[in-house]
């Protein structure tokens, strides 16, 4: 008789939720705040108060495509992308919930620059 050896989950926690997939590759998990904003009636696209000065915001069941397609695992493991400057730059969070900018061109971990030490943070940016 053969025995299944058992793995331990890894838990995150609860205030941040993504896919399975992005789990398993161990990217950041996408904060639930975003998915309730993104639920509610606030802005989707537009002004920000600080640079990059625009944003684009994806919608949360296109964010593992977006990832996909922009190779962002392979380039900048460390983070979750979930929208864009409208230009060259990709917004992103890292581990913490942390929002940054990284160029598409020249993605790399290095690159990456703050915009807001949380979504909330983010979100009293966006002018209105």
């Amino acid at each position: 008789m053969k025995i299944k050896s058992q793995t331990k989950e890894t838990k995150r926690p609860a205030r941040k939720k993504t896919s399975q997939k992005a789990l398993a590759k161990g990217a950041p998990a996408l904060p639930v705040e975003y998915g309730r904003y993104f639920a509610g009636d606030g802005p989707k696209e537009g002004g920000l108060s600080v640079e990059p000065g625009w944003f684009q915001l994806w919608r949360p069941d296109e964010i593992d495509e977006w990832n996909r397609n922009y190779e962002v695992q392979q380039y900048a493991p460390e983070f979750l992308g979930f929208g864009s400057s409208g230009g060259g730059e990709m917004l992103a969070f890292d581990e913490d919930g942390a929002v940054f900018m990284i160029p598409f061109i020249g993605m790399a971990s290095g690159q990456a620059r703050p915009v807001a030490g949380s979504w909330r943070e983010f979100v009293k940016k966006i002018e209105r």
